[in-house]
């Protein structure tokens, strides 16, 4: 071989070097790396070494969640628990959804020692890892779960088509201060009943003119007034706050309210144990659809002995001066875990169970009422019950809170208990609670 072609051919074997490690480097490393020491090629000028940039780092995979929900007792497990099927069916499909995760129920006692609320309190400051990500709550103790800063705000979190949807008591329910901490995912107001075919009242006048005994419950716990005397003496026109927001009652309408409860128990038209009278289940008890005679009956209770009777019928509750609306109740979902990760699990899981698909299946399977429209139109529209409800639930209004409602319930019930045994008149008992009111005095 002589001088030129060597030289030829070694500079052809060079630039033949050179290009394969490029392509190599364009490549992106998709081929292996060749860990052998390379052999320098058969030439006198130096070859460049290319080093293969590093590929960007793959993301770690997020590990997964699984979400503890404290619920009441009414989730208990049994094979003839419908609602209890039906939501366990329902998280089995969020866990299985993209965007979804696994869920674990724990079951907790409703109120008192031990119960929801009082676990909640007593964990948050000292063992915060067992802490539930979702817990149940009735209305009344969210309201005291937002104050102590519990649970968190839900409102920021929720689409506002779910909101708006929520029936207007059901959002006052949910809300402290204008901010939403929790939803109704069951909800419970008062009809009045009867298993006669004699049409129900519509007003109080109406049962004075034709009387029939009329059952419902005078007092609650902590020395209060029913949901019943609450809706009663709103229908006088009666107001609980002033609008600074403090505790009043209306001399004029408790007065009415008063007047009306002693004709009526001069004509016969409250029982004889009334005053003794203190529970929605007192009044069932007492009542039972006797004669032709009408009761106070909750919605809950209605759907589960509506198969029974079938002559059951309900309406509104009677009016005063103006139409009776019911109070709303309700139990509500709400956020305490504070994790960014798994609060927006959390919340996507409530939106998953409060769909108006899965609420209404389920609310319908439990016997409650929803709290939402797009879920009661779930049920079957043709059932007038569903379009009565409908209706009762648009109008219904909260309870007063707390603050206000320990404060007016007990001179309420005093005032009506004074009158009923004669200690007062209407009037003179309508003044004293006003007064007593007025100076804060229970």
């Amino acid at each position: 071989m002589t001088p030129f072609v060597a030289n030829l051919f070694h500079a052809r074997r060079y630039i033949f070097s050179v290009i394969v490690v490029l392509l190599m480097a364009a490549a992106g490393c998709a081929v292996a790396p060749d860990t052998t020491t390379p052999t320098a090629p058969a030439s006198t000028a130096a070859v460049p070494i290319v080093t293969p940039q590093p590929s960007p780092p793959t993301p770690a995979l997020d590990t997964s969640i699984t979400l503890t929900l404290w619920l009441p007792t009414r989730f208990l497990t049994s094979e003839d628990n419908a609602a209890y099927q039906v939501l366990q069916r329902q998280l089995n499909e969020f866990a299985q959804s993209t965007d979804g995760a696994p869920g674990q129920i724990a079951i907790k006692q409703d109120r008192g020692p031990g119960g929801l609320l009082d676990l909640l309190r007593a964990a948050s400051p000292v063992a915060t890892t067992v802490l539930p990500d979702i817990i149940a709550l009735d209305a009344a103790d969210l309201e005291t779960a937002a104050r102590s800063g519990l649970i968190q705000p839900i409102g920021p979190l929720l689409p506002a088509e779910l909101i708006d949807d929520l029936y207007p008591f059901a959002r006052d329910l949910g809300s402290l201060d204008g901010e939403l901490y929790g939803v109704l995912y069951s909800a419970d107001l008062e009809h009045l009943a009867t298993t006669s075919a004699t049409p129900l009242p519509k007003t109080w006048n109406d049962l004075l003119e034709t009387p029939r005994r009329y059952f419902f419950a005078l007092a609650s716990s902590n020395n209060s007034v029913s949901d019943a005397v609450l809706a009663h003496y709103l229908s006088a026109g009666g107001k609980f706050v002033d609008s600074e927001g403090n505790p009043i009652l209306d001399e004029v309408a408790l007065r009415t309210l008063l007047e009306t409860y002693q004709g009526a128990r001069d004509a016969g038209i409250l029982p004889d144990n009334f005053v003794e009278l203190d529970s929605t289940d007192e009044v069932w008890n007492t009542w039972r659809g006797v004669g032709t005679s009408v009761a106070n009956l909750n919605a809950t209770r209605y759907l589960s002995v509506e198969t029974r009777l079938p002559d059951l019928q309900v309406s509104a509750l009677p009016a005063l001066v103006q139409p009776a609306k019911p109070i709303g109740r309700g139990w509500a979902y709400a956020i305490v875990t504070t994790d960014p990760r798994r609060q927006a699990a959390a919340v996507r899981l409530v939106q998953h169970l409060l769909s108006p698909q899965n609420n209404g299946e389920w609310t319908r399977a439990a016997g409650v009422l929803p709290g939402r429209a797009a879920a009661l139109a779930q049920w079957d529209q043709f059932d007038a019950y569903t379009t009565f409800t409908g209706d009762q639930l648009a109008q219904a209004l909260p309870p007063p809170p707390a603050a206000i409602r320990n404060v007016v319930g007990p001179l309420l019930r005093k005032a009506i208990e004074d009158v009923l045994a004669g200690r007062a008149t209407p009037a003179e008992a309508a003044r004293a609670a006003v007064a007593a009111v007025s100076t804060g005095k229970n």
